[in-house]
């Protein structure tokens, strides 16, 4: 490689660095300034879009810095079928307005996707394994600086002229709600197991150590059981990779300490959290022994909610009824959800499948695929593996979260970037 082009390829890289790193902040620092203002997602929504005016023009210039070393791959293939069934569902929505910008309060539409299959593929382009370090540690950074704000309000350190409760019963931070905090979380604990396990260097394993419990506190001060099953979702999969890998029967031991101690102090977090939500865990978990499962209150109703969903879904096939546009054929049909109304499927996978129709989740479901794929690969190959077991670790916790979960404009943007991270480089060097 001449020394031009090294120039300008390590210029690029950097710039992405900036870029991501200046979406990663530029969030929750909206979102804040949101809190404190009385406004809300409107202005989060016009900062992922115009950082990602920002980031099309970075990846103009590094395409054509990479012009020649740009290689497509079956990730090109389903984008493309993605994106034109997007597009189909755009113009056969209900209410085509909402499908371009979202439900208001939502902003989750199609230019909103869009912005993050740029982000997606904006990391892609990042081939130098310091620089996806990098933008794993600015992640780790800005949730621990997220985490202590929380935490800050759970202690009620509120006469701090920069903390402001916004729910008051749940940590919340400037997520701007407990379930979107714990869905941060959820990611910030994968990255921290993940980095901790395979960092080479003892002070950089004792950070991430010493991180680990304020991203575990922050998140069951949410009392968001999504994130509660996220977590676990992780620490399983910790204990999974150790049983496989570890072929001595001291090894195996230590394993089945280490799940013991993790169950152990799961009941105790549970019974800690039991009690800050005064009793209601155990109340419910009672009920539902004495009288099985109430369809219609099971999970705050989601189970009602899934099995409504799939009632109705055959008569918006092949389609959808439109990009984030649940709300009002929902009401239509079954009216309010405990005096609400319904603008999501509390369910990532469910909420594609009724709003955007089932190719586009197949596409979905195929690049997480693809991903798992591609990570297996680079950590049995042994690059990088604190970052790519940091990675897996992120994924697994997200998607295991948004089955009690959905998107959202607060939390998505991040989740896409660190899939990019994942994928297989755009960039193939010659």
């Amino acid at each position: 490689m001449s020394m031009k082009k090294s120039i300008l390829k390590n210029a690029a890289e950097i710039l992405i660095l900036l870029l991501l790193s200046l979406v990663m902040v530029a969030i929750p620092l909206t979102h804040y300034i949101c809190i404190i203002k009385g406004k809300y997602y409107s202005y989060i929504a016009k900062t992922i879009y115009g950082c990602s005016v920002l980031i099309a023009a970075s990846v103009v210039f590094a395409m054509f810095v990479y012009r020649k070393n740009i290689t497509l791959s079956r990730y090109e293939v389903v984008f493309g079928v993605m994106i034109g069934f997007l597009l189909l569902s755009w113009r056969n929505a209900l209410n085509p307005y909402k499908a371009l910008f979202g439900e208001s309060g939502r902003n989750e539409g199609l230019f909103m996707l869009l912005c993050y299959y740029l982000t997606f593929y904006t990391a892609r382009l990042i081939t130098n394994e310091k620089i996806r370090t990098r933008v794993v540690n600015i992640f780790i950074i800005i949730m621990a600086i997220h985490a202590l704000y929380g935490l800050g309000q759970f202690y009620e350190l509120t006469w701090l002229p920069f903390i402001h409760d916004y729910y008051h019963y749940a940590i919340s931070g400037v997520a701007g709600n407990p379930n979107f905090m714990g869905s941060l979380m959820v990611m910030a604990c994968g990255a921290c197991v993940g980095m901790a396990i395979y960092s080479p260097k003892m002070m950089t394993k004792v950070i991430y150590v010493l991180l680990f419990p304020v991203f575990a506190a922050t998140l069951i001060f949410t009392k968001t059981m999504s994130a509660y099953m996220g977590l676990a979702m992780i620490l399983l999969t910790v204990f999974i990779i150790a049983v496989k890998f570890v072929g001595n029967r001291k090894g195996r031991k230590t394993a089945a300490a280490f799940v013991a101690i993790v169950a152990v102090t799961g009941v105790i977090l549970l019974v800690i959290v039991d009690k800050l939500a005064y009793g209601i865990i155990s109340i419910e978990i009672i009920n539902q022994l004495k009288n099985g499962i109430n369809i219609e209150t099971f999970a705050s109703g989601r189970l009602m909610v899934w099995i409504n969903i799939f009632k109705m879904l055959p008569e918006y096939l092949p389609f959808g009824v439109g990009i984030d546009g649940l709300q009002q054929p929902y009401f239509d049909r079954y009216g309010l959800l405990f005096g609400t109304y319904l603008d999501k499927a509390h369910n990532e996978l469910i909420h594609i499948l009724i709003t955007m129709g089932p190719v586009v989740l197949i596409c979905c479901l195929l690049i997480y695929f693809f991903i798992a794929k591609d990570l297996s690969a680079k950590i049995k190959n042994n690059s990088n593996k604190p970052v790519n077991m940091a990675l897996m670790m992120i994924i697994i916790g997200y998607l295991t979260q948004a089955m009690f979960n959905i998107s959202v404009i607060d939390v998505a943007p991040y989740f896409w970037i660190m899939l990019g991270l994942a994928a297989k480089p755009l960039i193939e060097e010659k």
